[in-house]
């Protein structure tokens, strides 16, 4: 008679390798053994499951992913879904932003409420540049690159910008944002804040 496999994930969080989040959404640094372990218990704490990337090390803190705000959520009788949608033309001015801003909204219906709780994700279009110029002048500063034309730095710089999910994709980095507040103000954990960061997987 075969035992039945037991998925090394959920037998032991010996081995951080196995987290979906191991890596730090923040600084992209591989998560420790003991991060790892600190992250499996936060999360269990807010019935929560690391191992179903509900959350992630976030600048070596632990942090909620949209996944884990929907997860806590659905454990409510009242949580009724959401809706989406983009937000533009004059509506942007409305809120204060931008033209060229990205903005999404998420609305998440309460049965026990008459109107849903609307929160919106935002990318600034002024964050990206900040975000490439920043780059390019790591990019000059690194001895590394003394010898490199401006074309060559713009291919590295390029290269670079690649492995940033904001900059990568702002539209789903706004998305995310947008359901991970609204389901978090609805639905909100008790004794965590929901902090806003620069760079967020996707």
């Amino acid at each position: 008679m075969a035992l039945e496999k037991v998925p090394p994930a959920k037998a032991s969080f010996l081995d951080p390798s196995h987290l979906p989040a191991r890596f730090d959404a923040g600084d992209h640094r591989e998560v420790d053994l003991a991060q790892a372990q600190h992250l499996v218990a936060w999360a269990a704490n807010f019935g929560l499951d690391a191992w179903a990337d509900h959350v992630c090390m976030m600048y070596g803190a632990p942090y909620v992913t949209e996944k884990g705000a929907i997860a806590n959520a659905e454990k409510y009788q009242a949580y009724q879904g959401y809706e989406m949608r983009r937000v533009k033309g004059e509506e942007l001015q409305d809120l204060g932003l931008e033209p060229d801003d990205i903005v999404w909204e998420c609305a998440v219906d309460r049965r026990d409420r008459s109107h849903p709780i609307v929160e919106y994700g935002v990318v600034h279009r002024a964050d990206l540049h900040h975000l490439e110029e920043q780059a390019r002048r790591n990019l000059r500063k690194d001895p590394a690159n003394a010898g490199l034309d401006d074309y060559d730095l713009e291919v590295r710089l390029v290269d670079r910008l690649s492995y940033l999910p904001l900059y990568r994709n702002p539209n789903n980095i706004a998305r995310v944002r947008a359901i991970r507040r609204a389901h978090l103000t609805a639905f909100p954990l008790q004794g965590y804040t929901p902090e806003e960061v620069t760079d967020v997987r996707p």
